[in-house]
């Protein structure tokens, strides 16, 4: 692969663990890319098909024998190093769904997700996976106000799925504040209204830790876009991911 001209503005880490410690165990590191465009969800691994008319399959979500929500048929790539998954990251972002707006001329319309799985696997003899770990960094689309981008067709709807999602997203937060601040009366947590919010259901119930990284623009003309983004990340502050 030849090297891409944003090679020169990544920053590689060198830190390395050694393992060998931990006796007779060894480490299988896999990484897929997803993402969820007007709430269908596809692979970014995937090349998009070619020819007029063809479409890209979409996945849909299940839960595994612990319960725990996965997106079915979702491609999985064992990599070596971090220069490997980089090189999946960068091949992914070409899949991804971009579209020109009013705004912003590379908008992504759509919520991506890399996930980074990590597989314990001990007694080289008889091996056997002992723990799963996994890290997910989730780039959420901005929500949009028709009466700044005026979009039409695709952008419109496009822009009504980010907005729906978004608001899905913060009233789970809403709803898992409350049930923090009032145990004897808990509310019903509406994941299940949202892709995005359904499949990180588990990270906000005990089974792992969210954070949130609010990106907020400095410009004039989008004060009400950043105000609603800080008034989000204060609601997502308050909550205890257990």
């Amino acid at each position: 692969m030849d090297k891409d001209d944003d090679d020169d503005v990544r920053v590689a880490d060198g830190t390395t663990i050694s393992v060998d410690d931990q006796g007779d165990v060894r480490f299988s590191i896999w990484v897929s890319f997803a993402e969820i465009y007007n709430e269908l969800i596809y692979d970014l691994l995937e090349p998009c098909p070619e020819g007029k008319g063809k479409k890209r399959p979409t996945l849909k979500l299940g839960d595994d024998k612990h319960g725990n929500p996965y997106v079915k048929g979702l491609r999985e790539v064992c990599v070596a190093n971090a220069d490997e998954a980089y090189k999946i990251l960068k091949v992914g972002k070409k899949n991804q769904t971009i579209a020109s707006t009013k705004l912003n001329h590379q908008s992504s319309r759509s919520h991506c997700i890399f996930s980074i799985k990590i597989l314990r696997v001990v007694n080289v003899d008889n091996p056997h996976v002992a723990r799963v770990s996994r890290l997910s960094f989730v780039d959420l689309a901005g929500s949009e106000r028709y009466s700044k981008t005026q979009s039409t067709g695709d952008r419109l709807k496009e822009a009504g799925n980010i907005n729906t999602s978004l608001m899905t997203l913060g009233k789970c937060l809403d709803y898992l504040r409350y049930n923090q601040q009032h145990h004897n009366n808990p509310q019903m947590i509406p994941f299940r209204e949202s892709k995005l919010t359904r499949l990180f259901q588990g990270f906000f119930c005990g089974k792992g830790k969210a954070a949130m990284v609010v990106n907020i623009n400095q410009c004039a003309s989008t004060f009400d876009e950043t105000y609603h983004a800080l008034k989000f990340s204060a609601i997502a502050k308050q909550v205890s991911t257990y």
